[in-house]
């Protein structure tokens, strides 16, 4: 984890050689900047892991998972009260293009919310996956899109937004709704 003193960025998994591991649980647990611009990186240009779990809460600016080509990234969001908020947009599988490979998971009562006003304000890239569990909810105020090779998964749970693009990827629903 490498936080920038004085900044609102966040890494976790910067070098190519690290790796990052951030476990935020329990009701009342935070891990956020409420700056304007703040960026969270999981797996930057290393490996990140971020798990959210029973109840515990991020929020920042923008949320990217795996940001650049050759990084990995995964975040959990499971459990009750356990929640993920963009005020501007998350991005699975890349930053602005495609870059690593990305797994945002939202489990069991977990929820993920992107609020802000970018034309886009989830999106999965190439080598990015998203997946849904029992009760699990994510809300974007805008548009969902899934990017080519990208992939989301929904086993159950709800995605609301704006609208969804999906452009040479794929969207499996079971037993759920979009």
């Amino acid at each position: 984890f490498s936080p920038l003193a004085g900044s609102v960025f966040a890494t976790i998994g910067d070098d190519a050689s690290d790796f990052g591991d951030v476990v935020v649980t329990g009701a009342g647990s935070t891990f956020s900047a409420s700056s304007t611009g703040s960026e969270l990186n999981v797996g930057l240009n290393g490996q990140g892991v971020l798990d959210v779990l029973a109840g515990g809460a991020v929020e920042f600016e923008t949320i990217n998972i795996a940001a650049n080509a050759g990084s990995s990234g995964t975040v959990t969001v499971n459990g009750t009260g356990s929640q993920m908020r963009g005020r501007s947009r998350i991005n699975v599988g890349g930053d602005t293009t495609a870059g690593g490979t990305g797994s945002l998971a939202v489990g069991s009562n977990g929820v993920v919310e992107v609020t802000g006003s970018l034309l886009e304000g989830l999106v999965v890239y190439g080598d990015g996956l998203l997946t849904t569990g029992a009760g699990s909810h994510i809300d974007v105020s805008t548009v969902l899109s899934v990017r080519a090779g990208g992939l989301v998964a929904m086993a159950s749970g709800t995605i609301d937004a704006t609208r969804v693009l999906v452009s040479g990827a794929t969207l499996q629903t079971t037993g759920t709704s979009v």
